[in-house]
């Protein structure tokens, strides 16, 4: 079997002028990524994507603020009041002894 085997290959050969691979998908790929290695001189298989380029900051945002300045007074932040952004609705409470288990459901706008 090995005989009418190695005859077929070089029967194929012959007339493609190329030698018969079962498996060249994989073959294929070993040797692509070859070429980037060659290629690139390191070891990664993909070349990498280029850096993108900075954005310029707004002059406001450069100006250094100073670390050891006092934060703003509290009263200078609006005061507390209620609003209606999310409510809270306790919809079961838990029946076992000495358990606070609690389903609750939230509404959003």
């Amino acid at each position: 079997a090995l005989k009418v085997l190695l005859e077929c290959k070089a029967q194929f050969q012959q007339l493609t002028g190329e030698e018969y691979r079962s498996k060249t998908s994989k073959r294929a790929r070993v040797a692509e990524t070859d070429v980037h290695v060659a290629a690139s001189g390191t070891t990664t298989a993909v070349p990498r994507r280029p850096k993108q380029a900075r954005i310029a900051k707004d002059p406001e945002e450069q100006t250094p603020t100073d670390p050891m300045m006092l934060p703003p007074p509290a009263d200078s932040f609006p005061a507390w009041e209620p609003r209606d952004f999310f409510r809270f609705e306790v919809v079961h409470n838990s029946r076992k002894p000495g358990s606070r288990a609690r389903v609750g459901r939230i509404t959003t706008p």
